[in-house]
């Protein structure tokens, strides 16, 4: 058996898995939204790159068709890259995300402050790459009482 199959079946496994699990938690409102990003990314040497990532979204009103109605959410995150060989990412971030008060769908103004750790790893298949990452975030995100809480969370 070849060494890249057990990833393969890891990576179809959280594929199908996690949204399903998630799926049970998520509140749903009927509302468009519109999301960009800009990207400008970096290579200092074959090691080391750098990125910079700005995202931008806005928000309908519940059933609204008008896509640029309200300002959701801005983040800012610059990042710093270092490949230890061709199949490894090691990247570090650190980052605002700004969320903006809409309260006809129930979104409170809050800041969000991240800080993250991530490994990539590359595998070459035929036909194709097969990409798993997997981070280390740190939330620092504002509550109702105006308090900053800190939130640990490990993705995949």
């Amino acid at each position: 058996m070849r060494h890249w199959i057990p990833r393969i079946l890891i990576s179809c496994a959280a594929i199908l898995l996690l949204p399903a699990a998630t799926a049970f938690a998520l509140d749903i409102v009927p509302s468009s939204q519109v999301w960009s990003e800009l990207d400008a990314a970096h290579r200092f040497n074959p090691q080391w790159g750098a990125q910079f990532d700005l995202q931008y979204a806005r928000q309908s009103d519940i059933g609204g068709s008008d896509l640029l109605r309200y300002n959701q959410q801005l983040a800012i995150r610059p990042w710093l890259h270092y490949y230890p060989n061709r199949a490894v990412r090691v990247s570090a971030f650190a980052g605002l995300w700004y969320n903006f008060a809409i309260p006809e769908v129930g979104q409170r103004e809050y800041p969000e402050f991240r800080v993250a750790l991530q490994a990539s790893f590359y595998t070459q298949l035929p036909g194709g790459t097969l990409a798993n990452r997997v981070r280390l975030e740190g939330r620092d995100i504002r509550d109702r009482a105006r308090d900053y809480e800190q939130v640990l969370r490990l993705r995949y």
